[in-house]
């Protein structure tokens, strides 16, 4: 992103996960668009590409022992497990579109959503766009929006999924069929994390295509419009 936007991304310091602002305030009654406090924002399921859980397993980090333990049950149940990544099941999407209150449904509460430890997310340093772009309030009002939600959360989506694919074909695999990966999802995710990690953003761009080109050249139009 450094190198998309010649320089660091504006901060939003508004967003406080770890304190969130839309829990009801002690002793206050709770407004209606407040959140509830054992899911907070993340009654959604992260579409962790393969790259991502590859990268997630391969971290030594302590502080994600917790968070990798919830990575490797996805794995192990088999649902919603892809060449391309761990994925929500087509019953959760259809409860999740079924208007379902967001960030109030526990049935909905990520796994990777740490509620025995404060409510931390347990993937944070691998989550995927969704996640890592979504704010309930913006420093800059509608411009933070609109550069957020309009320029880099589409953008990301469509980046992401682009590499999940290449990292998939380029490792002999498919959408559906692991190929000669079959029975060893692990060692896939593996693999597709070391194709990417060193990737530049000009090559992740070639690899994606005219999308995502296109949805950079707006993500920029964005950020001049934000940062005036």
């Amino acid at each position: 992103m450094n190198e998309l936007f010649d320089g660091p991304l504006p901060p939003e310091p508004l967003a406080t996960c770890s304190a969130c602002a839309k829990l009801p305030k002690p002793g206050e009654p709770p407004p209606a668009d407040a959140y509830h406090p054992d899911t907070k924002c993340c009654t959604y399921l992260p579409m962790l590409h393969n790259f991502l859980v590859g990268a997630l397993l391969a971290d030594p980090d302590p502080a994600f022992a917790t968070g990798r333990a919830t990575v490797e049950a996805r794995i192990d149940s088999g649902e919603g497990m892809t060449p391309l990544g761990l994925y929500a099941t087509q019953e959760y999407l259809s409860r999740y579109d079924a208007g379902a209150r967001f960030g109030k449904d526990l049935s909905l509460r990520c796994p990777h959503y740490l509620h025995d430890e404060g409510g931390r997310c347990g993937v944070w340093r691998h989550r995927e766009s969704t996640c890592s772009t979504w704010f309930c309030f913006y420093d800059r009002g509608e411009a933070g929006k609109e550069f957020w939600r309009d320029g880099v959360a589409p953008m990301l989506r469509a980046a992401e999924l682009s590499l999940a694919a290449h990292c998939a074909h380029a490792l002999g695999a498919d959408e559906i069929n692991f190929g000669r990966w079959e029975g060893q999802p692990r060692e896939l995710y593996r693999a597709a994390a070391e194709l990417v990690v060193e990737l530049t953003w000009a090559e992740v761009a070639a690899l994606a295509g005219s999308e995502v080109q296109k949805l950079a050249r707006v993500s920029r139009e964005r950020l001049a419009a934000l940062r005036r």
